[in-house]
């Protein structure tokens, strides 16, 4: 019999305020691009890749994790405009639009902590660009054009925020 496997993934989510705020841009880029992907989660900053958990050991692995992060102190995050660009995603080329997060000392502290806890861990994270994404995966190359055009100097001038 096949095991269920619990994937993890560790994210920061903005106060609700900034999350309203955040969606009426990812709302707007839903309609004129056409692309809903982003649209299935919060607006969220992934701090750490997934850990593939046994269904069965997920009690153990949170009792483990949770005593290996109470030392993490609180950190802030800032977004730094909005950007877009091209992923690699099972070899296809993809579009997304996102804001950038300032990479402060304290957020790699946090994220190096994190990756140091290895039990049931998905894959080896070299890189980490943390960002709070707008629209990815379902985009096409017309609809990023036009996305791009309508955001045209929001992308420098956007707002940012602070939590």
């Amino acid at each position: 019999m096949n095991e269920k496997i619990i994937r993890f993934i560790i994210i920061t989510t903005p106060p609700k305020q900034i999350q309203d705020e955040i969606n009426v841009l990812r709302y707007e880029i839903s309609r004129i691009g056409d692309c809903r992907e982003a649209l299935n989660y919060p607006p969220h900053i992934t701090l750490r890749t997934g850990a593939l958990v046994p269904e069965n050991e997920t009690p153990v692995y949170f009792k483990l994790f949770d005593k290996h992060i109470k030392e993490l102190k609180p950190f802030s995050i800032t977004t730094q405009g909005i950007d877009g660009g091209i992923y690699q995603s099972q070899g296809e080329s993809k579009h997304y639009f996102y804001y950038r997060i300032n990479l402060t000392p304290e957020l790699v502290e946090f994220h190096k902590r994190l990756l140091s806890f290895e039990l049931y861990k998905k894959q080896e994270q070299t890189y980490y660009s943390p960002h709070l994404t707008l629209a990815f995966e379902d985009l096409s190359d017309e609809k990023y054009k036009e996305v791009k055009q309508y955001l045209g100097e929001k992308m420098q001038s956007a707002r940012n925020y602070y939590w």
